[in-house]
């Protein structure tokens, strides 16, 4: 069964005016901080070092090159220029005995 053209572009019009358009991406949020300048050591076996870092709500929202942060820069982000140092990952010891880590 071979379907008439006309009857064809009708069904595609038809069909374009009931799919919804494609939506542009939402901009990035604006950070709170971004850390840029320096190297960032992800931990991560497939990208060790990153140049960029931005944290928004206390999140980290981007990693990565610091063309691809440009995004996260609003008029109230603070940034951090790490000029050359290296940014790394955190260690906290939450875990002490009273007695003696209160000692000298």
């Amino acid at each position: 069964m071979v379907m008439d053209v006309r009857a064809w572009v009708a069904a595609w019009f038809a069909l374009a005016l009931i799919a919804p358009a494609p939506q542009p991406p939402a901009p990035a949020p604006a950070a709170d901080l971004v850390f840029r300048g320096g190297i960032v050591y992800t931990a991560d076996p497939a990208r060790p070092t990153a140049r960029a870092v931005a944290v928004k709500d206390g999140r980290i929202v981007y990693v990565g090159d610091e063309t691809g942060v440009q995004p996260f820069i609003g008029r109230s982000t603070r940034l951090m220029g790490i000029a050359g140092d290296m940014l790394l990952p955190g260690l906290h010891d939450a875990y002490v005995h009273l007695a003696p880590g209160g000692s000298d």
